[in-house]
């Protein structure tokens, strides 16, 4: 039997050494608000995103919180944003959607509704849109 943590890090190794990847055919920017009403706190979100075609993935921050949102949060809130990048571009297909660099260019806060998870879902569904709803070519992979 394999545990969590092998199966996991073969699926990343497969994810890595593949051969082929999609790559983003066209320059665009792929928003989403993320809103659930009446659930928990998790429940608002609103992201928007640079996608640029590019040989390499890459995530960049260009966006500016609130003065209520602090250092630490900015840092856990990166780390909700990448995982929901991740979990969209790199289980979509055999073949990551990894030919594209994204950069946040712009957030919404609620200080009442906003949270980490919230953030995870509004950047999943982000990268969900932009591979269904734009041009992707599968081609080499750089060194692969």
């Amino acid at each position: 039997m394999m545990s969590y943590k092998t199966v996991l890090e073969s699926w990343l190794h497969n994810k890595l050494s593949v051969n082929q990847q999609y790559q983003l055919q066209e320059t665009c920017q792929q928003e989403q608000q993320f809103r659930r009403i009446g659930v928990d706190t998790s429940n608002f979100a609103y992201v928007s995103f640079k996608c640029e075609p590019s040989a390499e993935f890459s995530l960049n921050w260009k966006e500016e919180w609130p003065n209520a949102v602090g250092p630490m949060e900015t840092e856990k809130l990166h780390v909700a944003i990448n995982s929901g990048v991740l979990d969209a571009m790199f289980s979509a297909d055999y073949y990551p959607y990894s030919g594209c660099s994204l950069t946040l260019t712009k957030v919404l806060w609620d200080e009442a509704g906003s949270s980490q998870v919230a953030f995870y879902m509004a950047a999943r569904l982000a990268m969900q849109e932009l591979i269904s709803q734009r041009s992707w070519q599968l081609v080499p992979r750089r060194g692969g």
